[in-house]
């Protein structure tokens, strides 16, 4: 929602409109691209090299095995 918000509020500020656009299209444009680039590494990226990493620090785990097994049981229920 912030990311719509902010690239929606810059857009007439990137292309130019009003007075004194000269000097605000460049600074647009770097807001927008840094939004951009911000939101693909937060939502593609993170998590792809989260999960490359995981897999290469334990790879002695079952990820779909441990994901299958049942909720531990808490220490009351054992007894």
């Amino acid at each position: 929602m912030t990311f719509l918000a902010t690239v929606l509020a810059l857009t007439p500020m990137a292309i130019g409109i009003g007075r004194g656009h000269e000097a605000n299209i460049p600074l647009a444009r770097a807001v927008i691209g840094g939004m951009i680039s911000s939101t693909l590494l937060t939502l593609l990226v993170v998590p792809v090299m989260y999960t490359l990493f995981v897999r290469r620090i334990r790879p002695m785990i079952d990820l779909d095995a441990e994901l299958a097994a049942p909720l531990a049981t808490t220490a009351k229920e054992q007894h």
